[in-house]
Parts: C-alpha cells; sequence; structure tokens
C-alpha cells in the first residue's frame, strides 16, 4: 500500500489566504507529483507557517527518547534555522554519513523531525534551497554538535560548511521534565541497524475522543441549507427524490445524495471549462470546497494527492482525514477509507464524497490508556510479521516506520475512537487495533 495512515504528519497545507487561519496536515501522495510549481513562488510563502512534519523525536542522550504530535509551537524555531541556512548559502554542498554514524548522533541530544511524505520533501527542497537533494527528503536531524543531517530513502547527508546552532540542548532539557511516553529503536531493541523508534510503554493517546455521524440527526433546515451551499440554488428550485437508503437532491447536471448511514456524495456532470489543473490549485479546491460543505476545516489534514484522468483529461483525486492533538484518525467502514475524497478537474469540483462525521464535543471521563506492546502486536499477527521464533531482529528487519492513529468505526453512529499502530514494512502499510492486537488492514479501497 503506497498511501501512508497518520500521522503523520498532522495537519496544514496548500490553502490560499482564506484558510491560513485553519490548522491543516498534509500528507503524501503515492507519486512523485510536484505540488509546488517554480513559478508559484508565493504559494510557498503563504503556506510556510502552515506545513508542519508527522511527529518529532527527541534524543535526550543516555539511550533516553520520546516521541511529540503536537507541534505547533515548536516546529517554527527550526523551520527558522532552515531558512537563515538557505539565505546564507544559496546552494548546500553536501557528504554522505554513514548509517552506523548516524545510529551513533542518536545517543547525543538531539531533535529528528519526521516528514515521512514526497509532498513535504518537495515542498522544503524548494523553500529553503535544498533542491540538489534529488531522493525524497524522510527526516531533519539537528543537533548543536552535528548542525543538520538530511535523511533519504537511500543515504543521509549533511552540509560540508555545517551551520552551528544553539538553544536545542536547552530546549531537549525542558522536554526531559515532562512526563512523556518513552521510546527506544529497532537498533536498541533488536540490533536492526535503522533508526525506527517504538514506544516502550503507553504511547500517549488522548482518551474520551467520540465521533458520531451529524448526518442522521440533522434538522431539516439544516440539511436544506446544507444542499443549496452545494448546489447553489434556493430550495426551491431543486428536485428532490426520496429513495429507501437515501434523499437525492438534482439542480440541472449537479446533484446531492445524503444517506441514512451519513455519506454525503455531491457530482458534477456539467462540462468544464480550463485549460486543466496543477496539484496545488486542486488541494486548494478540495479544502475550499470541503470547508462550504461542512463548515470543517480546522482539523483536517490532506492524506493523498493522486492524479486522475477522465475522458483524456488530467485531474487530481484528493483524500482528506481528520486529526485529533496531532494524531490522525482513519475512518473504517468494513473498509480503511477517507473522511473525504474529493476529484479535481479545471480547478472545478466533479466528485465529493464525504462521510459526515466529527468529534461530538461531548465530555467523556478519562480513563487509563491501555495498550498493547509492540511485541504483544507482532506476537499476534505472524501472518503479517512472521514467526517470533525466528528472532524479532530477523522478522521486524524490514519495517520502515511507524506511527500512532485513532480508528473511527464510521459503520456505527455514534463511537468511542480507539487506539490505532501504523506500521511500515518495505513500501506497504499495516493498520492493528492497538487495544486488541486485531489486524484491521494494509490496503485502503
Amino acid at each position: 500500500m503506497k498511501e501512508h495512515f497518520k500521522t503523520v504528519i498532522i495537519g496544514v497545507l496548500l490553502v490560499t489566504s482564506v484558510f491560513l487561519a485553519e490548522k491543516i496536515w498534509l500528507a503524501a501522495p503515492p507519486g512523485p507529483e510536484e505540488l509546488l510549481p517554480k513559478a508559484q513562488p508565493k504559494i510557498a510563502e503563504n503556506i510556510e507557517p502552515r506545513v508542519l512534519p508527522a511527529s518529532m523525536l527527541v534524543n535526550f542522550g543516555d539511550g533516553k527518547h520520546t516521541k511529540i504530535y503536537q507541534l505547533q509551537n515548536l516546529w517554527p524555531f527550526y523551520r527558522n534555522i532552515l531558512k537563515r541556512s538557505s539565505e546564507i548559502n544559496e546552494k548546500v554542498r553536501w557528504e554522505s554519513v554513514g548509517t552506523a554514524r548516524y545510529l551513533k548522533l542518536h545517543e547525543e541530544p538531539s531533535v529528528v523531525f519526521d516528514l515521512e511524505n514526497a509532498v513535504y520533501s518537495d515542498l522544503l527542497k524548494k523553500m529553503y534551497n535544498l533542491d540538489d537533494i534529488e531522493e525524497d527528503i524522510r527526516q531533519l536531524y539537528f543537533s548543536e554538535s552535528e548542525g543538520m543531517l538530511v535523511v533519504t530513502d537511500n543515504g543521509i547527508f549533511k552540509p560540508r560548511v555545517p551551520q552551528s546552532y544553539s538553544d536545542i540542548e536547552t530546549y531537549i532539557s525542558s522536554v526531559a521534565k515532562e512526563n512523556l511516553p518513552s521510546y527506544s529503536s529497532l537498533w536498541e531493541r533488536y540490533g536492526i541497524p535503522r533508526a525506527v523508534y517504538l514506544p516502550d510503554g503507553a504511547a500517549g493517546f488522548a482518551p474520551g475522543h467520540i465521533y458520531r455521524n451529524e448526518l442522521s440527526d440533522m434538522p431539516a433546515a439544516y440539511k436544506n441549507d446544507l444542499v443549496q451551499r452545494l448546489l447553489k440554488v434556493s430550495i426551491d428550485d431543486i428536485h428532490v427524490i426520496v429513495e429507501e437508503d437515501s434523499v437525492l437532491y438534482v439542480a440541472g447536471q449537479k446533484s446531492v445524495r445524503l444517506f441514512k448511514n451519513g455519506i454525503l456524495e455531491y457530482r458534477n456532470g456539467g462540462e468544464s471549462q480550463g485549460s486543466g489543473t496543477d496539484a496545488a490549485s486542486a488541494v486548494q479546491t478540495a479544502m475550499a470546497f470541503t470547508v462550504r460543505a461542512t463548515g470543517n476545516g480546522d482539523s483536517l489534514y490532506v492524506k493523498d494527492v493522486v492524479p486522475v484522468r477522465d475522458n483524456g483529461r488530467g485531474g487530481y483525486r484528493v483524500s482528506l482525514n481528520f486529526f485529533e492533538r496531532g494524531i490522525g484518525v482513519v475512518p473504517v467502514d468494513g473498509r480503511i477509507k477517507n473522511y473525504v475524497e474529493a476529484e479535481i478537474y479545471d480547478n472545478q469540483v466533479r466528485s465529493f464524497r464525504y462521510i459526515y462525521r466529527n468529534n461530538s464535543g461531548e465530555r467523556v471521563e478519562d480513563e487509563p490508556v491501555s495498550t498493547l506492546s509492540v511485541d504483544e502486536i507482532v506476537a499476534k499477527n505472524p501472518n503479517v510479521f512472521g514467526d517470533p521464533a525466528r528472532g524479532y531482529n530477523k522478522i521486524l528487519k524490514d519495517v520502515r516506520d511507524f506511527g500512532l492513529c485513532y480508528i473511527d468505526y464510521a459503520d456505527h453512529s455514534r463511537s468511542k475512537l480507539r487506539y490505532g499502530y501504523t506500521f511500515r514494512i518495505d513500501d506497504e502499510d499495516y493498520l492493528f487495533d492497538a487495544q486488541t492486537g486485531a489486524y484491521i488492514g494494509g490496503e485502503r479501497e
């Protein structure tokens, strides 16, 4: 599976100034599509404050580590480091750093930002003059002793002329005083030479989130207003067809269907006009339409941007999901899905599908967060990982990444979010219920 759950990467990108007040998270398309053509530098300037990595690893030294997902107040300091470096060096000359050396550097006080996707890689390269890094950037390492390192799929690199940074260790010392979950790497646990970090105990989920179907009990007046906003005509000019499991609203070649199970579908069968669209414009269009349809843009992140074609015309399918406290929410309704799927051609929404759910805002008494350990998850799923009797150092050697997510069982009208773990094994992602160990899926359909 080429898609990334998540975490990700927290929400956040490619919106116009109308949405700069919104908190959005951007995840990767499956291919090397460039979201920011060089002819659009102002887009990069506008979205810079909204580009957040998925998570931050904090290395305290002495074999102690933690991960932080809420980065809104943390990333700007390091973003400014990148900005200053790009202003000093228009072109950076790089030298390779070996894996053994890089793992050793994780023993020193340092922070590592997990980008995890090609979209952020492309954005950072354009914003901070890193275009001569050919591979997708996966991580950015910062320390006072080493400066910055760039981690890609095919190697680790550092500037030949390193920059000196200050205040990083002061921040790390302040984080050490907080009660944060402990993490350790595949290298430390199993001798696998990879800087992938797993929780040693409870992973840091926040309990009590409840999602509900907001469409099933929506008052008729609210539904009419929703339909009018999408079709852009008065309800008196809309043809209404009541069906067994849904209500269809038709105005010309546009239609909205509201299903009892909480699904909203919009279609525009009219002829589109224009000369095509780029991925950046597609994301902006999808976000604008979603906010108009739902009034919600505050906790959405862009999950995927996939090129599509229809009758010879190119467009993009944009997928959006929610996040809670920096951790992505994965809707599951028999299969793993996305909350929003929008197809954009010529900067127009041709189709839009929304699982009309959201955080209910109900107050729920906190309860202890109880999750299985990673070793227990692996032991319960030999069909995915292999037989633990072979040794964890063998069956986990192909794990490329690990993340947290919340799971929303969207086939329930109201449900408390469950806790989930995601593993990337080679190029495939796998989702597990962190409370039961059950394998949820590995293929978004």
